[in-house]
């Protein structure tokens, strides 16, 4: 067990996962491989995975986003040891499903960044679809982790350390707000300095679906959802897309006609897709 341990925190930081991830999966591996007796990675099974995590509830009352990551955790596993475990998101809480965040299509994302006509909101707008961003990488970013002569943004998450590059449309724009609008420390800050509020965000999200008649609830996580799902609808693999966007996709919740899509080989076509 210890050597599975050891193996699985070697891959973790080779893989420049964040200190609180890689504490985070240990933990949870540990308790896993400890209360089902598991020496060797073949013992790892989706019912030994099942079985777990229901006594874990039962005796422990543990909370959806702590399964979730548990979950999580797992999956990283079986990627790492090559283990096939089955369809693990049945496993999942199903209030992930009641908060779905809203779907757009492409066309709508076309209309909502080309009628935001203030530079700061058209970028974020570009930020959170072009790069996927999470709200708290968004609101971290500074004017530095722009690399124009590279065409890279440097995203520094608690999750995962990743670069994106960026096309030339984003980095236009991005060029031309910080040309004019000069933040100092937030590459999206407010007057004060300070990094925009997650409300704040979430209005310059909202009030531009609203602008092209968009009226279900908009947020900067629909953003990220639907640059992942059009992806996959574009033929890129989970493997890519969540190279792209440092996430799990499998949490996504997307049609499941897209989740099929998994046969494309890993790193041969992303670059095709990231600015699309």
């Amino acid at each position: 067990m210890e050597e599975l341990l050891s193996n699985f925190l070697e891959q973790l930081k080779n893989q420049k996962y964040s200190n609180r991830t890689i504490s985070v999966y240990l933990n949870c591996m540990n308790q896993f491989l400890l209360q089902q007796n598991i020496e060797t990675k073949d013992q790892v099974t989706f019912e030994s995975v099942e079985n777990f995590l229901g006594w874990w509830i039962k005796e422990k009352n543990i909370s959806f986003s702590y399964q979730k990551q548990f979950l999580g955790a797992v999956h990283k596993f079986a990627v790492i040891n090559d283990l096939v475990l089955g369809d693990l998101k049945k496993l999942y809480p199903h209030r992930v499903e009641a908060n779905s965040p809203v779907y757009l299509s492409q066309k709508q994302m076309m209309y909502m960044t080309k009628s935001t006509l203030d530079l700061k909101h058209k970028s974020v707008l570009h930020l959170l679809y072009f790069a996927g961003l999470r709200v708290s990488e968004i609101l971290n970013t500074k004017p530095e982790d722009v690399d124009f002569n590279s065409k890279l943004l440097r995203i520094h998450s608690q999750y995962k350390y990743r670069e994106m590059k960026l096309s030339d449309e984003v980095l236009g724009g991005l060029k031309t707000y910080l040309r004019e609008e000069n933040p100092q420390t937030f590459l999206f800050e407010e007057s004060n300095g300070e990094p925009l509020t997650v409300n704040l965000l979430s209005e310059i999200v909202l009030k531009a679906a609203q602008r092209v008649g968009i009226k279900k609830k908009v947020t900067p996580q629909s953003l990220r959802y639907s640059r992942a799902t059009h992806l996959l609808e574009k033929g890129a693999s989970f493997e890519e897309v969540q190279e792209l966007l440092g996430c799990n996709v499998n949490l996504f919740p997307m049609d499941e006609d897209i989740k099929k899509n998994k046969a494309r080989s890993f790193g041969n076509s992303l670059e095709q897709w990231k600015n699309e």
